[in-house]
């Protein structure tokens, strides 16, 4: 068939299917940091709402640390983007 290679054809570019694959503890979701509406916030400072997929809406809330985060569109979550406390640098 034209236009196909095997395996043995790419070469150490393709993927080693037989190495095990990560466990899930050590794969990191972009929205581990996310919180969802109602949850007390763990922390003093300005969250963003994320979409359901995880992209930015432009709103932003001042949420006090315990609080509850604000009302949300169904699955929509708000992650943490500025506490107001200097970093360090």
């Amino acid at each position: 068939m034209a236009g196909y290679r095997s395996l043995d054809e790419l070469g150490p570019a393709c993927v080693d299917l037989h190495q095990p694959a990560a466990p899930r503890s050590a794969v990191t979701s972009p929205m581990a940091n996310d919180h969802h509406p109602g949850d007390p916030a763990p922390e003093t400072g300005h969250y963003e709402e994320c979409n359901v997929f995880g992209s930015p809406t432009g709103t932003v809330r001042h949420v006090v640390e315990g609080s509850p985060m604000p009302h949300a569109p169904r699955g929509f979550t708000w992650r943490l983007v500025d506490t107001g406390m200097p970093r360090d640098c």
